[in-house]
């Protein structure tokens, strides 16, 4: 989180990205201001993401894994109410910015997904 948080920090400035903010109830990992953008770093295990990758349903998910699919629950409520109030969203797996970073990409994948105004 912090590596993405200091890509952010390097494209948009340090005035003009918050760090672990509160929207709604959530915690965001970090917020744009002058485009208004929010941004979440999603484990894959953590978030569910690797069990659907490997063909483990919702519902077995539901199951198996109770803690992951509450999370992976809440991550779809959050996209929604994201995209409902008309607010940008931006989502980045831990793998992303792993791979981006020992490829030395890590700004380019940021600048791909968020942009800059």
């Amino acid at each position: 989180e912090i590596t993405l948080f200091e890509e952010l920090v390097g494209q948009f400035g340090v005035d003009d990205v918050e760090h672990s903010i509160f929207i709604n109830g959530w915690s965001v990992d970090a917020h744009i201001r002058s485009i208004d953008t929010y941004v979440q770093l999603d484990g894959i295990f953590w978030h569910g993401i690797l069990s659907l990758r490997k063909g483990i349903s919702a519902e077995e998910l539901s199951v198996r894994y109770p803690v992951i699919y509450r999370k992976y629950v809440r991550d779809r409520e959050q996209d929604r109410w994201f995209s409902s109030t008309g607010r940008r969203l931006v989502r980045f797996t831990d793998e992303d910015v792993v791979s981006a970073t020992k490829a030395g990409i890590l700004s380019a994948l940021v600048f791909s997904h968020v942009g800059r105004v």
